[in-house]
């Protein structure tokens, strides 16, 4: 392993420790387990004769125990991985991890990890209110989370609180994280796009190379490519003899 992996590993770790934590060991292996047996039962119904990637077990974006589970493979068990969403989560779990301990000593921290690890909303808002506290420690600042309503407003009704406070000597001031969650037209475009082509490449590749690995990199719009392109490349590598490539568009 080369040194940028261990200390991408370092960091992935150390966020698995501060949720694992938190959580408790013996929580974690209960969630862990009902969580392999459903991959299990997704693997019980594999069949080669079909495509492959429409079989796999595909983990839900806001699910936490997947981002545990996931900064638990990484790196250590690298062919049991959803690789489409674990380098979705790994920025955010090294940024975190970089200041794990940093983090753990944060007033009110305990509760933004709490209603992360509840499992039953979406964790990505806590999990972006980790990632600014982080960059606000990574820089130096004092941090302190505000628990929710533990404001009252001046009309003596309204209880409203932001995020956090940070604080760097002298200097004060309150954060609210708001993050934009909605997916731009661009972005569902080119997923749609990709879709399509692994949809015709991955059927191609099963009669023709079942067991050949093909990687590609995209510096044109994968919009602009069409699925027989990308088979054509294919089989011209294929005829070449190559099991592993790497074609570049």
């Amino acid at each position: 392993m080369d040194i940028v992996r261990c200390i991408e590993r370092a960091k992935i770790k150390a966020f698995y420790r501060l949720l694992v934590d938190r959580l408790g060991s013996e929580v974690w292996a209960v969630r862990k387990a009902a969580y392999l047996k459903r991959i299990r039962e997704q693997e019980s119904k594999f069949s080669i004769r079909r495509p492959i990637e429409p079989q796999l077990f595909s983990p839900a974006e806001d699910d936490i125990d997947w981002y545990i589970l996931m900064s638990y493979l990484a790196h250590d068990f690298e062919y049991c991985d959803s690789a489409y969403s674990s380098r979705r989560l790994w920025p955010y779990a090294m940024a975190i991890g970089a200041v794990a301990e940093k983090l753990r000593t944060v007033p009110n921290v305990d509760g933004v990890l709490d209603k992360m690890l509840a499992n039953n909303n979406k964790p990505e808002t806590q999990l972006f209110e980790l990632l600014t506290a982080s960059f606000y420690l990574k820089n130096g600042y004092e941090v302190a989370f505000i628990p929710e309503n533990s404001i009252v407003w001046p009309d003596g009704k309204t209880k409203k609180s932001p995020d956090m406070l940070v604080c760097s000597g002298d200097l004060e001031f309150y954060v609210e994280c708001k993050r934009s969650d909605k997916q731009t037209r661009y972005s569902k475009i080119e997923e749609q796009a990709w879709a399509d082509i692994w949809d015709e490449l991955s059927h191609h590749m099963l009669k023709v190379a079942p067991w050949n690995i093909i990687n590609l990199v995209f510096h044109e719009q994968v919009s602009d490519i069409t699925a027989q392109e990308v088979i054509n490349l294919v089989n011209l590598a294929i005829k070449a003899g190559r099991e592993h490539t790497l074609l570049i568009f």
